[in-house]
């Protein structure tokens, strides 16, 4: 039975490492199933978040990759964690990393809502841009006073009696 604060890490590591945290509500209410390990770090020597954000690290994944054994499912085995070491910073340390963690990741999240909603954004732009251009509205200012213009009817009768009889035919 998972407890919460558990951490369970997945033991395929292809481009990444996969590690997530049981949260408080799921305590006692799941198990782990294969192909996860649980790893249960003493909360008043490694701040479990902390170990999260460290597994789950590009560094981590670099350094698991050579213990990487499968073609068709890539994956370390429970030695391969065990024999990993992990820089233990004091209590207080550990506590400023992971709220520098926790909010460079909330910042991070918040800035890719945003980045999700530029295309609809341009998309939206784009139809209010081409509608004012077809109506005319873009160019309403320009055209004032502008007696010379000719519609797009003439320009096109001007250039069809240009064409030679070849030309028509």
């Amino acid at each position: 039975m998972l407890k919460a604060d558990d951490l369970l890490f997945s033991s395929f590591v292809d481009k990444q490492t996969r590690v997530c945290l049981v949260p408080n509500e799921l305590d006692g209410r799941i198990i782990n199933k294969a192909d996860c390990f649980c790893v249960r770090p003493m909360p008043d020597v490694y701040d479990p978040r902390l170990l999260a954000y460290r597994l789950a690290a590009p560094a981590s994944c670099a350094a698991f990759s050579s213990a990487v054994r499968g073609v068709t499912r890539p994956r370390i085995g429970l030695k391969d964690l065990a024999a990993y070491e992990v820089e233990v910073p004091p209590p207080a340390e550990q506590q400023r990393i992971v709220a520098k963690l926790d909010f460079l990741t909330a910042r991070t999240a918040h800035a890719r809502a945003d980045l999700d909603r530029i295309p609809a954004l341009v998309a939206r732009y784009k139809q209010v841009v081409l509608a004012r251009a077809f109506s005319g509205e873009m160019t309403g200012d320009w055209r004032v006073g502008r007696s010379n213009l000719m519609s797009a009817q003439a320009i096109r009768s001007a250039v069809e009696a240009t064409k030679s009889p070849s030309d028509k035919g």
